[in-house]
């Protein structure tokens, strides 16, 4: 005897299936690539932006789950991934708001990059001020 499920009534199985196909065929590179590539709310209809970071969001939380690849191991790759990306892309501040409220970033490594950044500007910033 075979069983059948009825997926007709549920609206969210189409995106399950999609994102399960994400999970096992994207690496956290590509997610995160996607997310400040592609995540900007003003630019896209406001549904649409939010199914789009959601979907990155959610495939980024999958792979953090011990099953997959574990919170530390996850959050590297994503720190990285963040902080090696080029293009005027990498200063998307809604994705990587996105990312610190998801805690998919590792907090030390962005604190000391921001306070790297901020020493090397520091004197460019008292010249001008002067």
């Amino acid at each position: 005897m075979s069983y059948k499920v009825d997926t007709s009534n549920l609206p969210w199985f189409p995106l399950l299936q999609i994102i399960i196909i994400i999970v096992f065929f994207f690496t956290p590179i590509q997610a995160v690539e996607g997310l400040l590539e592609g995540y900007t709310p003003g630019a896209m209809e406001p549904e649409l932006a939010l199914r789009y970071r959601d979907c990155h969001v959610l495939v980024l939380k999958s792979l953090q789950d011990q099953r997959a690849y574990g919170p530390q191991w996850t959050n590297k790759q994503v720190t990285r991934v963040v902080f090696e990306f080029r293009g005027e892309q990498k200063y998307n501040l809604d994705a990587i708001e996105q990312m610190l409220r998801g805690h998919l970033l590792n907090l030390q490594a962005v604190d000391m990059q921001v306070a790297q950044v901020s020493w090397m500007i520091q004197p460019l910033l008292d010249e001008h001020l002067k």
